[in-house]
This record gives C-alpha cells, structure tokens and sequence, in this order.
C-alpha cells in the first residue's frame, strides 16, 4: 500500500487527498524521517496550504522540539487565523498534545470573529484531559455550557464522556461511572466518538470502563475496526475469552488487520492463560494461517490499524 502510495503521490504531488493519505499511512507505520520528508517537500512546493503545516506541528512535538511548536503556531494564526477548517484543525492538535492554552485560544478566535468555535470549545476541554489537569477540565466544562445553555445541550453525550474521564483521572469513581452511564445511555452516539472516549480512558487506566465503552461500539458499528482492534486489545491484556474467539475471527474478515495484534493474539491464545478459551485450537490455527499468507505477499506488514 506504501509503495502504491508513493507513486501515486509522486504522480500527482498536487492532489491533497492522495499527500494525507499518504502521510497518515506513514505515520501509522511509524515512518517519522519518511514522513516528515514528505512534509517538508510539501510546504516548499505548496507553502499556501494549511495541512503541511499542521503535520509539521506534530512532528515537531512528537520530537520535543517545543521553539519549531511554538513558531510554526504563531505561523498558522498569522496566515489562516480567518480559516474556520485550520483554526479547527490547530485546536484538535491542541487537544491531541495536551495544549488547553492553545485550545482556548482558538476557542476565542474563532467565536470574535464568529467563525464555527463549538470544535475548538470542546477541544479546550479535551485538551485539558490530555495535560492531565482533570480540575480545570470539569470547570471548563461547566464554563462552556453556562456560556452557551442551548449548545451545551446538544452536546450533552460528548460533555458526559469527558466528564466521566476527568472524574476518572480524579479518582472519583461514582461520579465518574454516573458520567460515563450518561453517556452511554445517550442514542445515537457514534462509534467513532465511542472509541476517542475509550481511548482517553485507557491512557488514564480505566481499562475496564474503556472496554464497557468498546463493547457498545462494536455493537452499534460492527465493522468499525478501530472499534473492534481496540476491544481485543483490551480482551488480551485482561484475559477475557468468552468472546474473544468471534471477536478475532471477525477482525480476520476485515482489510487489513493489524499484524501486531494478530501476532499478540496467537502468542496469548497459546499460552495456559487462555487453554479454555472456546475454539482455541482452530483459532490459532487459522491466525497462524493468516499470519504466514501475509508473510508470503510482497509489502507484507505495511498495513494500517484502522
């Protein structure tokens, strides 16, 4: 898929939508020096596209490198703070690297010029989460919604779901699982927002809540492979097998499953831990299938986790 991209994008090096697909392939790869290569190449070439630019901010925290953060910021409000898309873009970086000042700010910017800012509010509170400032990520929830009543409302699920992590972060416990209850009660929460709060979850250590949270994603997106790759994880380290079986054998179905967790899941499957797990000898079986026919196709492991 690696190489089928590159030439693509060599091809056609002006087509956005090839370059994020591209970039997204090889940072899921864990490509950094390739990717940011191909990043840098296309700011030169297109310095008046935003999404270099936000890529390159990633990089460059991921890298430590917090003076190129905080330049290549200032850049992106000097040249796209009237760009609703990249103001949204930069408060989700914001949100991703536990930024909440840089969040609020563009929380700000984008409501004084009444650009969409509902994003950015929720990103600030997320934001938070991810610095791990639990404390100012309840108060600004509570700020958001007395700021505005009406969208606070109809924000009510994802405002529970970052509630209940916060509380978790907290050790407060009832108010946490009360929160998260919320939030799961709520209809129509999509498996995608299901599986941002599981993951949020996870990296505070609430990993069994964070499976409660997967199973409900599965179940409302069945082919949602974030979904389910998240929910086997979970499975395996916890030594859940009752439905672990259906569970892989699905993921098996799907385009390109994550080689690394197939190989967890044959390593664990064989251990004493789950001897008694239901169709565990024709399972592994058909795991090591799976696993040696990817060894025999050219590319094999350049595959993606979602």
């Amino acid at each position: 898929v690696l190489a089928q991209l590159a030439e693509l994008h060599a091809a056609a090096p002006e087509n956005e939508q090839i370059y994020a697909q591209y970039a997204a392939y090889l940072r899921e790869d864990g490509r950094i020096d390739e990717l940011r290569r191909l990043v840098v190449l296309q700011q030169l070439s297109y310095p008046d596209r935003p999404r270099p630019r936000i890529d390159l901010l990633y990089i460059y925290d991921k890298a430590g490198n917090e003076e190129r953060v905080q330049s290549g910021i200032a850049d992106v409000f000097r040249d796209f703070s009237a760009n609703g898309e990249v103001m949204l873009a930069l408060a989700d970086f914001a949100a991703n690297t536990g930024r909440p000042a840089l969040a609020r700010r563009v929380y700000k910017q984008c409501k004084a010029p009444n650009l969409p800012w509902e994003g950015a509010a929720l990103m600030t509170v997320e934001a938070y989460v991810v610095a791990k400032q639990y404390r100012e990520a309840l108060a600004a929830c509570t700020e958001m919604q007395k700021e505005n009543p009406e969208w606070g409302k109809r924000f009510y699920s994802v405002f529970n779901g970052l509630q209940a992590i916060a509380n978790y972060g907290l050790s407060d416990v009832e108010a946490a699982q009360l929160f998260l209850s919320n939030f799961l009660n709520q209809s129509g929460v999509r498996a995608d927002n299901l599986v941002a709060v599981s993951n949020r979850l996870v990296s505070i250590g609430a990993n069994e809540e964070a499976r409660q949270v997967l199973t409900q994603a599965v179940r409302a997106d069945p082919l949602n492979q974030s979904a389910l790759t998240g929910l086997i994880r979970l499975d395996l380290a916890a030594g859940h097998a009752d439905a672990l079986s259906q569970r892989l054998r699905a993921l098996l179905t799907m385009r390109k499953p994550p080689r690394d967790l197939l190989r967890e899941a044959y390593a664990k499957l064989a251990s004493d831990r789950f001897l008694f797990a239901p169709g565990r000898a024709a399972l592994l079986d058909d795991l090591r299938k799976s696993l040696d026919a990817e060894k025999a196709t050219p590319g094999a492991g350049q595959n993606r986790t979602t």
